[in-house]
């Protein structure tokens, strides 16, 4: 067998990794890898040499040890990257009064040069993030548009889904709809592309879960089991598992080339608001209306911690209870029925800290994609930016008259968009 040749190394922000090209037979098949570094992904400085120790063994044969120094120049860059002192500080660039109905969804395209809303007015937009200026309207939805999409990384194609029945798939070039799904057994209320972009799925609140071709639209598999509304759909990073949490109070994964049921998580009491993989896909966090947390490691098949337990009251149930990885997938962040946010360590279920400061309900938390940060949004009309290695509050956001209900980053973590009740969405630029 031929030596492995190095052809290059370069280095992946977000989560953080180390990729590999290489060939390593005669006829010079390119060959890659990546190394996940979830350790660098606080910016410490203290975990160089031990990261490039761990590369240069995982690459013994392939990165001679005359490169040793390139390869600690790139995770130096990595790690000034993601180092976060936290002095930085959001303004409000733009509030956005386009939709005549509160604004359901905000998400951004990978690149974050566009964003998309989706609203209770039957429409969606998108919008050039530079100059917080309309880019297309999307009509076509006769009801409520629920949720929307961008497919992730290429952010060419847009599906949106709600109240009507239906799914309709979108050119972002043209804002053209290319693709209609309409009849289906219940309003969407879920949506997501898998990340190689050749499948979405979508979820009904009947329980049906279907998924089509993503350029096509063409209906490739129904997918049974659930029983009651879909709250969340996930795909791993393969493509090749689909995870569905649902108000039945289970989250089931199905596989995508035979739509046979791989996985029935069935240990929450109450309906599941969320269900994800992390980035590896070893592991599947869920909550549910009670509060309860939990993190579940697929190799086991069980909950390897529960990290919020279940209140004593049907009168305290909330489907506002959310839950979320980092982007690497070491951190984790819940919301809970007394207004408080908790992050936690995913490594050994530890509660690293209590985020105190929301006067009402929490809607949604996200991750900043380095994961210095963390964005929460509430009832209380407010959205809060913290500190994920110590917990302190950076900022609290105030722009809106009403409840926020979705919030995001963009990728690179200096644009927040909020969307409210209000029927607006706010800009806000560091």
């Amino acid at each position: 067998m031929a030596k492995p040749r190095l052809r290059r190394f370069s280095i992946r922000y977000y989560p953080p990794g180390f990729y590999l090209e290489y060939t390593e037979d005669k006829w010079g098949e390119v060959r890659e890898d990546i190394i996940d570094l979830p350790n660098l992904e606080s910016g410490s400085v203290s975990e160089l040499p031990r990261t490039v120790d761990h590369i240069m063994e995982q690459t013994v044969g392939i990165i001679p040890n005359s490169k040793r120094h390139l390869v600690e120049a790139l995770l130096q860059k990595l790690i000034a990257h993601l180092a976060d002192d936290y002095r930085s500080r959001y303004f409000l660039f733009h509030t956005l009064r386009a939709h005549e109905h509160p604004v359901s969804k905000c998400v951004f395209n990978k690149g974050g040069d566009q964003f998309l809303t989706s609203s209770y007015d039957r429409t969606v937009k998108l919008w050039d993030t530079e100059t917080a200026t309309e880019v297309h309207t999307l009509v076509g939805h006769t009801d409520a548009v629920y949720t929307v999409a961008f497919n992730t990384p290429f952010g060419d194609r847009i599906v949106s889904g709600g109240k009507d029945r239906s799914f309709r798939l979108w050119d972002a070039a043209s804002g053209e709809c290319i693709g209609v799904g309409d009849g289906l057994p219940g309003a969407v209320v879920a949506l997501q592309f898998q990340h190689q972009s050749q499948l979405f799925a979508g979820g009904c609140d009947t329980g049906h879960v279907m998924v089509w071709n993503a350029e096509t639209a063409e209906p490739i598999l129904a997918l049974d089991g659930l029983t009651d509304l879909v709250s969340s759909l996930h795909f791993n990073q393969r493509g090749d598992l689909l995870l569905a949490g649902c108000c039945d109070s289970t989250c089931r994964i199905w596989d995508m080339r035979s739509g046979s049921t791989v996985s029935i998580l069935n240990r929450h009491r109450s309906a599941v608001t969320n269900a994800e993989f992390n980035f590896m896909g070893t592991h599947v966090l869920s909550s549910a209306e009670d509060g309860a947390v939990q993190l579940w490691d697929m190799r086991r098949g069980d909950v390897l911690f529960e990290l919020q337990h279940p209140v004593s009251t049907q009168d305290e149930l909330s489907d506002d209870v959310f839950c979320t990885f980092s982007t690497s997938g070491s951190k984790i962040a819940a919301t809970a029925i007394d207004n408080n946010v908790r992050i936690f360590d995913s490594r050994t279920g530890g509660l690293d800290h209590v985020l105190h400061g929301h006067q009402d309900v929490i809607s949604r938390v996200a991750f900043s994609p380095s994961g210095s940060r963390l964005l929460s949004a509430s009832r209380d009309r407010t959205a809060k930016v913290w500190a994920v290695a110590n917990g302190a509050l950076l900022q609290s956001l105030e722009g809106h008259s009403s409840e926020i209900l979705t919030c995001s980053f963009n990728y690179s973590g200096d644009v927040i968009l909020t969307g409210s009740h209000d029927s607006s969405c706010c800009v806000w630029k560091s």
